[in-house]
This record gives structure tokens, sequence and C-alpha cells, in this order.
């Protein structure tokens, strides 16, 4: 393997891996316990306290709704080594999104040079991966697990690739139910290439047939590996041998059976599009390239994609148009309405998709997961063929399950990085590097302005009365476009004027060449740097965020660390005591963790004697509660968009700004704090 000397750090591009990985770093750190605990988090806090306070009778017994053993066993080890803090937890999950960020150095030889500082690039200043780099959650313990597979697939030696599989099989098995998920995945793959390998190349070496060979040459490691992979899956479930109903439970009774269940009930429902809006609203640039992939992919492929792609288009557009007509005759959205309740399609807008992103539209979606994988494997391009086939597979399965919630978008959005980045690299492989190094300024100014005038003209199709708009009445048809451009379509005037500015410029000799690698590459750290710093930094815990769905307030936050630093420091003598009950019991039982002063169960009689008492908000505005101050906070907020009023205005505006096009919502809980005894 080609060292990493001279691959990174001798290379002309060290100064910008230096660059990326100090940003990348610092954005994973900086402020890392400055947002509220999220209610999620605060379970996984407590539950790990409870274990590592009480080993031998709090230990792990499964409960799908906390996924997996490996946290709160980590959590052990992090609180022993760090202490018990939010900054600690958050410290565990951020080291381990750290260093995640260097793996894609370990599988170097599969890209080139530039690929490879991209795929860091893209990695390290990702908004959606630093952001649950910095939230205490299992899904980077799930990915280092994945990656284990994957070391153990291209790079462990022979005898040895069987053990790295079968235990990081095993590790995302202990880690979250969702390795249910990938591994239907992964066998559909090994069944879709086997097919086509007997059915088009009538050949048969691909990784169905390598595996059973490798079973069949390394069957003593194979067994040893399994061995190991079935310790590591019944120490953890069994808690150490300890609790052997865990075995089932982890195994089929509370795991699959669960979430199959959980997926008909959709205890958190939304959209199908609803990853597509995700990843459109943080990872902007990722869908452009997403975009770019499969124009360049249909217009130059191969005849039979290009016939296959205007079919699958043909397709979409008359489902889409029944799906108009149906949800129009319904007079409502067709939710569980047969037929498009078999893919738990929402709305029309499921169907078809919205502008920018119809392409993404459920019903293309799926054709297009299986033309990007014939795309490659007539090329014989294996490694993009698995990669755009666990993208697309990933993109549609966590858009179809029933549950929606915001961190499922990683995966989807890790494996297409690795393919876009293998796609690009393919389609320019061979390609003169002087061409991107010498660009015509002239036509990059072309390309902006015809994107330019697209945004526009798509303003004024979905609003085609913005031109004449709060005008006065007795200017011409011509003045009112002008002025009327002017004013409500700026980016379409701008395009438009672009065009004669560039072909000036160019008669007059003012506009030269630039490297256009360069100016991609300053362009994706600036723009990938400002979006992550306000989803983590700036707007980290707000309401109006998407990212993870629901937010712990910020007001709610420091009521309680007052109370807390009011029990630490007590003034007068006497620590005041806290009651908790309902839904702020989490996660303010973190927040009042090691205070005895605290409860969370009482008798009527002993809750008329603590000094704050919280409980489930009390709508009633003028109620009273004698000897008690009554002060309402906000509890949770959200924001769930208004897809009724999804523009493509709207929807980019949020995507550049994260400001909500539609009013954000909050539940409430009420604090009563017990008023002083005035003194005879």
């Amino acid at each position: 393997m080609e060292s990493l000397y001279r691959r990174v750090v001798s290379s002309r591009y060290f100064p910008w891996y230096c660059l990326v990985y100090a940003l990348g770093l610092a954005l994973r750190w900086v402020m890392l316990d400055d947002r509220p605990v999220h209610h999620d988090e605060s379970l996984h806090y407590m539950y790990g306290r409870y274990f590592f306070d009480f080993p031998e009778q709090n230990f792990h017994k499964y409960d799908p709704m906390l996924h997996g053993p490996i946290l709160y066993n980590s959590l052990r080890l992090v609180y022993l080594t760090l202490g018990s803090s939010t900054w600690a937890g958050r410290a565990f999950i951020a080291l381990l999104g750290s260093a995640f960020i260097f793996v894609p150095l370990l599988f170097r030889k599969f890209f080139h040079p530039r690929a490879l500082l991209v795929l860091v690039t893209a990695l390290a200043l990702s908004p959606t991966l630093t952001f649950w780099t910095r939230f205490l959650r299992e899904d980077m313990l799930q990915i280092w697990a994945t990656t284990l597979v994957f070391y153990g697939v291209l790079l462990a030696r022979a005898e040895r690739k069987a053990l790295f599989v079968l235990v990081g099989c095993a590790l995302q098995w202990c880690i979250k139910a969702n390795f249910f998920v990938h591994l239907a995945i992964l066998i559909g793959y090994l069944v879709f290439e086997f097919a086509w390998d007997a059915i088009v190349r009538k050949k048969y070496d691909g990784l169905l047939v390598r595996l059973f060979r490798y079973l069949r040459q390394y069957e003593k490691q194979t067994l040893f590996a399994f061995g190991t992979a079935a310790f590591v899956f019944t120490y953890f479930y069994s808690s150490g041998y300890r609790y052997s109903a865990g075995l089932l439970d982890g195994l089929y009774r509370k795991s699959f059976l669960y979430w199959i269940n959980q997926h008909n009930i959709e205890r958190i429902p939304g959209p199908f599009m609803f990853h597509v809006y995700q990843l459109s609203w943080y990872e902007f640039l990722f869908m452009v390239a997403f975009f770019i992939q499969a124009a360049l992919m249909y217009l130059r492929g191969p005849r039979l994609i290009k016939i296959a792609g205007v079919s699958a288009g043909l397709a979409t557009l008359l489902l889409s148009s029944l799906a108009a007509y149906h949800q129009s005759a319904l007079g409502k959205p067709f939710e569980g309405v047969a037929p498009w309740n078999l893919l738990n399609l929402k709305s029309y807008f499921d169907v078809f998709g919205l502008l920018p992103i119809d392409v993404l539209g459920c019903c293309f979606l799926i054709f297009h997961a299986v033309l990007v994988t014939v795309y490659h494997l007539l090329r014989e391009e294996r490694g993009a063929a698995f990669f755009g086939y666990l993208f697309m597979a990933l993109f549609f399965t966590y858009s179809y399950l029933g549950e929606k919630v915001p961190w499922l978008a990683i995966y989807p959005f890790l494996a297409g990085v690795i393919y876009l980045v293998l796609f690009f690299q393919g389609y320019f492989k061979g390609r003169d590097s002087a061409e991107f190094a010498n660009f015509p300024v002239a036509r990059l100014m072309r390309v902006t302005a015809c994107i330019l005038a697209g945004f526009g003209l798509i303003f004024l199709i979905e609003d085609p009365d913005s031109l004449a708009r709060n005008l006065p009445a007795d200017l011409t048809a011509a003045q009112q476009f002008i002025l009327g451009a002017l004013k409500n379509a700026p980016i379409l005037t701008a395009g438009v004027l672009l065009f004669p500015i560039t072909l000036l410029a160019k008669r007059l000799n003012l506009l030269g060449t630039i490297n256009i690698g360069v100016v991609a590459m300053i362009g994706l750290i600036l723009f990938n740097v400002r979006a992550t710093w306000m989803v983590n930094q700036v707007n980290g815990g707000k309401s109006s965020e998407f990212m993870s769905q629901v937010h712990t307030t910020k007001e709610l936050q420091d009521f309680a660390l007052d109370i807390r630093h009011q029990i630490l420091t007590p003034t007068s003598g006497k620590k005041p005591t806290v009651y908790v009950t309902g839904e702020s019991t989490w996660p303010l039982t973190w927040y009042f963790v090691d205070l005895p002063e605290y409860k969370f169960t009482a008798t009527s009689e002993e809750m008329e004697k603590f000094d704050y008492r919280f409980i489930d908000f009390e709508s009633d505005k003028a109620k009273q509660f004698p000897g008690y101050r009554r002060v309402d906070l906000n509890l949770r907020g959200w924001w769930v968009p208004d897809y009724a009023k999804m523009t493509f205005a709207n929807f980019l505006y949020y995507s550049l700004t994260q400001v909500p096009f539609s009013p954000v919502g909050y539940s409430y809980v009420t604090v009563l704090v017990k008023e002083p005894v005035s003194q005879p």
C-alpha cells in the first residue's frame, strides 16, 4: 500500500489537509456543552449513570427504545475517565467523530489524490455529521462498527477478514437495531449482482461467489471469527451472562419484532420526502452534486441507461399525474389510502417531489436506484456499483420506514459522499488536468448566469403575479415587467444581466482563466464551514432548527442550572428542594443528577414541602396554587415545516439561512416556586 507520507504529507495538497482538519476538529469541539441536553441525550446520560453507579443491580436490560447495550457499557468507562458531565458524554462521541474524519486516509489507495481531499473535506466540514458528532447517540458507534466491516473486506489480510467483518456485524447488532436494515440491503446487493453476472455477463465472480470461495478456503478462521462475534453478542446482551432473557430480546423478540411493529404504527410520522428535505437543507452542495451526477449519467451514459432514464421519467410523470388527480378527488392528502399507503406516501409531493428536488420523488427514486447500479455494472466499476446501490437503498429505505427521525439521514449521506467521489473520480479519469487548471472565466460566468436565470424563472413560475405586485397601475406592461423583475426576481435579473456583461468583458480581454478545482475547493470549504457553524454554534438548540426535530429550550436549561447552583451554593443555609413529574422529567433528571434534594416520586403531603415543583403545563392561566408562585416555561421547541407553503423560494431560503418559513411550536412546563413565609 502506498505510504501515507507519500500520498498526503509530502503532496502539494498537504496545506489543504491541515486547513480542513483544523476546521473540522474545531467545529466538533468548540462550545460542545453549550446546547441544551436533548430528551434522548438525557435518557442515555442517565441510564449510563445508573449502570455506572450500581453495575450489579442496574446492568443493561435490553429496551428497544434505548437501543443496544454498547453505549451504556461505554459510558461507564467515560464517567470513570472524564467524570459525569454533559461535556464528558458528548466528548466521547466527539472523539469518535473526530477520529472518523481521518478514516478516508486508511482507504487512500482507492481514491485519486484530489478525490481523497474532496472526500475528507466533505466529511470533516459536514453540518450533518458534525451535529451528530456533538450529540450523545449511538450512531457514531454504529458508523465505526460499519467501518470495521469495510476494513475487513477491503484492507485486512485474507485470514483476518472474517474476524473484522463478523465482529463488526456483532457490534452493530449490539449498538442499534438498524443493523437489520443494513443486513437486508447487503443481501439485496449480493443477490442483484449475482443475478446480473448470471444473466448478463454469463460469469460468476461477484461478491457472493467470492464469499463462498472464502468460506471454503478459510473455514477455521471463519469459525473462530463466528465464535468471537457470538461471544460479543451474547456477552453484551446478557450483561456479562447475568440476564439470559436479553439474548432472545436482542436476537429478535424485542428488537426485530418491535421495530417491524413500530414501522406500521409510525410513532414519529412524516412525509416520504423527509430525508430529501433534511439533506437539501443541511447538505446543499451534496445534493447539488447528486443532481449533477444524475444528469451526467443520463446524458452521457450508455444508450440503455438513456432509454431507461427517459422511461423512468415518463413513468414518474404518469404516476405523479395520477397522484395529483387522486389527491384532488379526495380533497385531502392521501395518507393511508391505497395504493399510495404501500410506500407510506402522505401526499402528491411524496410521489413526485417538489422543485428543485422533484427528481428525488419516491417513484423516480426507485427507478434511479436500480439504474445507478446497472450503470456501473455495465462499466465494470464494482466499487462504485456497490456504493451507488448502498446510497440509493439507504436513501429509499430510511425514507420508507415509518419512524421519521433526522439522525437517520447520516447513513445515506455517508454512503452518498463516498459514491459521488467515486463517480466523479471515474467520470473525470483520463481527462486533461490542465483543462481544469486553466478554466475560462467567461464559460464559468455563462454557466452561473444560466443557473441564476433558471432559479429566477422558477420563482416566477411559482408566483407569476409577483412581477406586477405593488407597482403603480399606470405603468406600461414593459415598465411593469422591468421594475417587477428588479424588485421581485433579483436572481432572474442578475442571471439575465450577466450574459451581456460576460460578452463585453470577453471582447475587451478582461477575462482570463482560473483553476476551477481550487475555486471549487474554496467554495466548498467556505460554504460548509458557515453552514456547520450556523447549525452547531449559532443555532444549536434553537426551535427553528430542523436538524434534531425537537429541542430542549435554553430557557428551561438556564432555569434548571440556576436551581442547581442554588442547591450547590446555598446563601441562606438551607438548600432548596426540587420535585419533577410529567413531561419535564427528561431532561431535568440529568440536570439534577447527584442532588439528593431532587425527587421524582413523592406523596401529596411531601409535594407541598418542595421549594420547586415542575408539573405538566396547566393551560388555565388563571389557576392559582396557594403558597406558590407560578412560572410557565417553554419546555421543548420544534419546527415542522408547513409543506403546503413549500415553494421553491421558501425551500431555498431555509437552505441558505436556516430561517423557517412557517411558525415554530413549543410545549410547556409549569413550575411552582414556593413563596417565602412572611415574618410576623
